[in-house]
C-alpha cells in the first residue's frame, strides 16, 4: 500500500474546500495576473536523493528570516513505499548536507503504523503535556493493512528539531467509525476504497492557538478538501469547528477552458488578511504511466473575505506545466511562507512543486518507478 498512490488517486475525483473566516485589516494587495508572472520567473532545483531509489515530495516551507526551512516526505528504507518526514535547510549550500529524517511512523497497532507524510509546519503557542511548544506539525498519517488515512500533529521548539514530539491519537479522524476500510463504488461501477483523510495546511489565526485547518476527505459522501478553525492551545481540550464549502468557480482544467475541480491544494494569506493564495493540482491527469500525478500546478488567489463565506471566483496567477519546467509531471507543490502561514510578497510568490520523469523513461517495476524520479524544485518570480 502506498500513500503517494492514495494520496494521488483524488486528482481523479471531485473536490470541495471547506473554510473558516478570521479577522481582517485594511491592507489589500494586489493580484496580479498570470500574464505578468510569466515573464522573469525562474525554476531551479532544490533537493532530490540523486542515484537512490528514493523520493522526495509534499513539501513544506517556512522562511524565517536568512533562514528557510523544508520538511517533505521521503522513504525509508531505500527501494520501499514506507513514508518518513525529512527535514533539509533550503538556504544552505547544500541542502542535501542538513537532511535528516524527523518524523517515523509509529509502533505496531499505532494510528500511522505505516507513513507518515503531508507535513504542514506552524508556529503558535500550543501546550501538550503540560509543557509549551512553539511549533505544530501537522500531517498525513496511516495505519498498516489498512488503505484510508487520517490527520496527527507534533510538537517542537525549534523548526530544525531532530525530532517532533507526537500528540499520540488522531488529531482528525476519519468519517466513519471502526477500523475497517470502506468499499466505494461510483456511477461507472468502479470499485475503490474509500480515502480517509489527509493533505493538511495550515494558517495561524492569531499567533497563539488557534488556526486554520485545510485537508481532504474521500469517502461515501464523495471526495472534498474541508477547512476547519482549530484551537491547539491546550492539547488536552483541544476544539475542532465547522467546515464550509469553497467555491470551484474560476478554476481551469489543462486545457484552459474547462471547469476544474480542487484537489490538493496549499494555503497563504497575505499580511493584509485581504486576499488567499492557493497552489493545486491542475487536471486531468495524463493517461499514460504515471497516471496518479498531475501534469501542470497553478497558483490561484480570491478575496479572503468571499473564501471563508464560499463564493468568489478563483483568478489564476501562475501555472507552472512540462513546457515551463521541463518535466512532464509537476505535483504536490506548497507556498513558501512566513512561520505563521503568511506569503512574504504575494507579487513575488516562491512555489515549491515535486517533478517526475514519465514512461518510457520510468515504468512501474521495483528499479524504475516513476517515484524514485520524484525531486523538489522551486519556482521564483522575482518582485519589480
Amino acid at each position: 500500500m502506498r500513500v503517494i498512490s492514495k494520496s494521488v488517486f483524488l486528482f481523479l475525483t471531485a473536490l470541495l474546500v471547506v473554510v473558516v473566516s478570521f479577522g481582517r485589516d485594511n491592507v489589500s494587495h494586489k493580484i496580479v495576473p498570470v500574464s505578468v508572472l510569466v515573464k522573469t520567473d525562474t525554476i531551479s532545483k532544490v533537493f532530490g536523493f540523486d542515484g537512490q531509489k528514493r523520493y522526495a515530495y509534499c513539501p513544506s516551507v517556512v522562511q524565517e528570516g536568512e533562514k528557510r526551512h523544508i520538511w517533505f516526505c521521503g522513504t525509508e528504507p531505500e527501494g520501499q513505499f514506507i513514508d518518513h518526514i525529512y527535514y533539509i535547510r533550503g538556504d544552505a549550500v547544500n541542502p542535501a548536507s542538513t537532511i535528516k529524517m524527523v518524523l517515523a511512523p509509529g509502533p505496531d497497532g499505532a494510528w500511522d503504523s505505516q507513513h507518515v507524510c503531508d507535513p504542514s509546519v506552524i508556529k503558535g503557542d500550543f501546550k501538550f503535556n503540560d509543557k509549551k511548544y512553539k511549533y505544530a506539525m501537522f500531517y498525513l498519517g496511516n495505519r498498516k493493512n489498512r488503505f484510508y488515512n487520517e490527520i496527527g500533529v507534533a510538537f517542537a521548539n525549534s523548526p530544525d528539531a531532530d525530532k517532533w514530539l507526537k500528540y499520540p491519537r488522531q488529531l482528525v479522524e476519519k468519517t466513519w467509525d471502526g477500523e475497517n476500510d470502506v468499499t466505494l463504488v461510483n456511477s461507472g461501477g468502479v470499485v475503490r476504497k474509500a480515502w480517509g483523510v489527509g493533505q493538511p495546511s495550515v494558517i495561524s489565526i492569531d499567533k497563539k492557538g488557534k488556526v486554520l485547518l485545510t485537508y481532504t476527505i474521500g469517502d461515501n459522501s464523495g471526495s472534498r478538501v474541508v477547512l476547519r478553525e482549530a484551537n491547539l492551545s491546550d492539547m488536552s481540550s483541544f476544539v475542532l469547528d465547522k467546515v464550509v464549502t469553497v467555491s470551484i468557480s474560476g478554476l481551469k482544467q489543462v486545457n484552459k477552458t474547462s471547469q476544474d475541480i480542487l484537489v490538493n491544494a496549499d494555503f497563504a494569506l497575505d499580511k493584509g488578511k485581504q486576499n488567499i493564495y492557493m497552489v493545486r493540482h491542475v487536471l486531468p491527469n495524463p493517461s499514460g504511466y504515471p497516471a496518479f500525478i498531475s501534469s501542470a500546478i497553478e497558483m490561484d488567489s480570491m478575496s479572503f473575505k468571499d473564501f471563508h463565506s464560499g463564493g468568489g471566483t478563483w483568478q489564476p496567477l501562475v501555472r507552472i506545466d512540462s513546457i515551463k519546467s521541463g518535466f512532464p509531471r509537476n505535483h504536490n507543490a506548497c507556498i513558501s511562507r512566513n512561520s505563521f502561514g503568511f506569503i512574504n510578497i504575494p507579487t513575488a510568490p516562491e512555489l515549491y512543486f515535486t517533478v517526475s520523469k514519465e514512461f518510457p523513461q520510468v515504468s512501474p517495476t521495483p528499479n524504475t518507478n516513476a517515484e524514485w524520479t520524484y525531486q523538489i524544485y522551486k519556482y521564483t518570480k522575482p518582485d519589480k
